[in-house]
């Protein structure tokens, strides 16, 4: 099992006791590190604001919507990317089925299948490190990107007051950070900063 899912933090919130520890079972029989346990809605969302979670379960009691409405506000308001299943009876699944959906919120029937669970909290897991992985990318992109308009705005400069070809600013660029062992970008903000009197940004 991924080093990530062993200390994956997984919450469940339930006032039933029998379900905490149908569900603790089921995910300790599959190695998955013990779920944090909280009864109600208020204990939810005060360990949320001090715990990041990685997973939601949240044990719909039938006939009440407490449940529903709280996957939704979590979901709606998170600012990290957790997951979220609503256990539910066949009958509320039915019923909220369209509004669950549409959040993007995962819903599983009681009475539970433990392989369905597990392999639904590992999708959830898996999906989480994609994401993880592609906004770790995009950052770096956005990083080239800030690098490389600060080193054309260097070379314009270098152009504009040194009358340099386009050319010869970019071998200045590169035998300078070469010299100074040093990258690029340094060498563009101190030009940046010489040339154009401002502190690059």
């Amino acid at each position: 099992m991924s080093p990530q899912f062993m200390s994956a933090n997984i919450l469940l919130v339930s006032e039933n006791k029998e379900t905490a520890r149908s569900v603790s079972a089921i995910l300790d029989m599959q190695g998955l590190p013990p779920v944090i346990h909280v009864e109600n809605s208020k204990q939810a969302k005060s360990l949320l604001i001090e715990t990041d979670m990685d997973i939601v379960v949240i044990d719909v009691i039938p006939g009440q919507d407490a449940g529903i409405a709280l996957a939704t506000e979590l979901t709606r308001s998170r600012s990290t990317g957790f997951g979220t299943i609503l256990l539910m009876r066949r009958d509320e699944l039915e019923r909220s089925r369209y509004q669950t959906e549409r959040m993007g919120i995962v819903t599983l029937q009681k009475p539970l299948d433990g392989h369905l669970l597990t392999q639904t909290i590992h999708l959830l897991l898996n999906f989480q490190l994609r994401i993880q992985k592609l906004q770790s990318q995009a950052e770096i992109l956005q990083h080239k990107l800030e690098d490389d308009r600060l080193i054309n705005r260097a070379k314009l400069l270098l152009v504009e007051k040194l009358k340099m070809s386009e050319e010869e600013a970019h071998r200045y660029l590169e035998q300078s950070a070469m010299d100074a062992c040093v990258k690029k970008v340094k060498v563009a903000r101190e030009i940046i900063r010489k040339y154009s009197g401002k502190h690059a940004k």
